[in-house]
């Protein structure tokens, strides 16, 4: 991304871009699941919001595939997709290495009854 520096591969970034561009940077770490949970639907949700009202999101990591798949199928459920096609979904429209460990297959299937606990 442009104009955007990514952090050791402990972190991955979520970045709503506008200027100035506010981004939120959450320790999840390579082949997990996120440190806080709820940090990340709420930041997800913000992200979901942004996009909703028209403005420019991105959300990425450097590998592409495992913590940014994981987020993309967090987003669909948010956005009202199945949560147990979340993954699948994400696979077939995004790429389909996205989402690697079954870790993060479950916990996008779980997002849902996150936002219901949080």
């Amino acid at each position: 991304m442009p104009g955007v520096g990514h952090d050791a591969s402990t972190h991955r970034r979520i970045d709503a871009s506008n200027a100035p561009t506010p981004r939120d940077d959450l320790s999840w770490p390579d082949f997990g699941v996120p440190e806080d949970p709820a940090h990340l639907v709420t930041a997800l949700s913000t992200v979901l919001r942004r996009a909703r009202t028209g403005q420019r999101v991105e959300v990425g990591r450097l590998g592409r595939h495992g913590r940014t798949g994981t987020d993309l199928a967090c987003l669909a459920v948010l956005s009202g997709h199945c949560a147990d096609d979340a993954v699948a979904w994400v696979r077939a429209n995004y790429c389909a290495m996205a989402v690697e460990t079954p870790e993060q297959e479950a916990f996008a299937a779980a997002t849902g009854a996150l936002t219901t606990s949080s």
